[in-house]
């Protein structure tokens, strides 16, 4: 989900409330466009092709969106900087039952170890 905002992922939680099911996968990938954007003046922009773009299909949706704008954007007043965390690397933090596939040591007569007499 957007990590743009605290509240976005309750918000989108809400607005599928109101989509049809068979609309969920583009509005979605609409409103998370949004906060893949690189600065405020983009992050608006791409606001407004998404209400464009739903306007007609689905106006609850439409009129949902318009009537939340503010605080779905309130990130942008923000420093960029703290938009989004910071993003790590480190897989077994985020993943705890993933195990290296090789052992972080090697061990005598395991693999690339041969014993000469």
């Amino acid at each position: 989900m957007p990590a743009g905002n605290a509240a976005a992922p309750h918000y989108t939680f809400n607005l599928m409330s109101l989509c049809p099911r068979h609309a969920w996968g583009g509005v979605k990938a609409m409103l998370h466009s949004v906060f893949d954007q690189i600065d405020a003046d983009a992050v608006h922009a791409q606001y407004d092709k998404l209400l464009d773009r739903i306007e007609t299909s689905l106006p609850e949706v439409h009129d949902h969106l318009d009537a939340a704008r503010a605080d779905v954007l309130a990130f942008t007043a923000f420093p960029k900087a703290v938009w989004r965390p910071p993003r790590t690397t480190l897989l077994p933090r985020l993943h705890p039952l993933m195990k290296p596939r090789f052992p972080a040591r090697a061990r005598p007569g395991k693999r690339g170890f041969a014993f000469i007499p």
